[in-house]
């Protein structure tokens, strides 16, 4: 791990998918780090992707623990940061790290269960998508996945950011198959609500990661949730023009698919 520091915003510094330049960018101009990334990658930092970026950050770990508390924008998260990177090629870690971010973020644990009882509009949409993107299923948050999967729009991107192939989202779908069932249909709590603003702020972000990383509706069917795409299209249709679908940068880069913009 190198040893320069970095600055990390104390305060929400209006992350935004999409809109967000993260300092870590300019912080490392000249380091090793950004010479190994590519136009494309570097592109992504600088529009603020979260999804594409942790998966960058993965692949660059001498500066993963600094980056990725960047991009999240939070210094609460600054001290797990380096747990949390380490741990990405540790699968048997990230249950404990997950809940170690839970409590960095001040998400109360209930017996079993960990919930997302508030979601303030300064809390940077990249925590959310960090959340998804663990693996945590057959963790406690387990639940809190599930939780978020009640919002439309989270809902497509739900697979790809917490499983890694359609083998091992059958078998952990299959091992959580009551309590995500459970919540999804009876889950009443008004915290779920309070997610509302942030998805609505970033639904046309959202379905774009939709369209390059959901493939696999099938899998939710099996769990009694509604087919994603469905999901997905009936939000669409409430969202903005679909020329703004086409001139979004992730459109320029390829990260969607083209043939869903008929």
């Amino acid at each position: 791990m190198t040893t320069h520091e970095l600055t990390v915003p104390t305060q929400h510094d209006g992350l935004s998918l999409g809109r967000y330049h993260p300092p870590a960018l300019s912080s490392v101009r000249g380091t090793a780090f950004e010479q190994r990334l590519t136009t494309a990658q570097r592109r992504l930092l600088e529009i603020g992707e979260a999804a594409n970026l942790l998966s960058v950050l993965r692949h660059h770990a001498n500066n993963a623990c600094h980056g990725l508390a960047e991009v999240i924008g939070s210094a609460a998260l600054a001290p797990y940061a380096k747990a949390l990177v380490t741990s990405l090629a540790d699968e048997r870690k990230l249950g404990a790290d997950a809940e170690a971010v839970g409590r960095a973020l001040r998400l109360p644990v209930y017996g079993d269960r960990t919930y997302y009882r508030k979601a303030h509009a300064t809390t940077p949409l990249a925590c959310v998508l960090l959340f998804c993107r663990l693996d945590v299923f057959g963790s406690r948050l387990a639940q809190t996945l599930a939780v978020l999967s009640r919002s439309p729009a989270l809902l497509p991107i739900l697979r790809r950011f917490s499983m890694d192939g359609h083998a091992r989202a059958r078998r952990t779908l299959s091992t959580n198959r009551s309590v995500l069932a459970h919540l999804w249909h009876s889950f009443d709590d008004r915290s779920a609500a309070d997610l509302r603003p942030v998805v609505v702020a970033h639904v046309d972000e959202l379905l774009l990661i939709a369209d390059r990383c959901f493939h696999s509706p099938d899998v939710f069917a099996e769990c009694g949730f509604p087919d994603p795409w469905l999901v997905a299209e009936q939000v669409w249709n409430q969202s903005r023009r679909r020329a703004e679908y086409t001139s979004h940068p992730s459109f320029a880069l390829g990260l969607v698919d083209a043939s869903r913009t008929r």
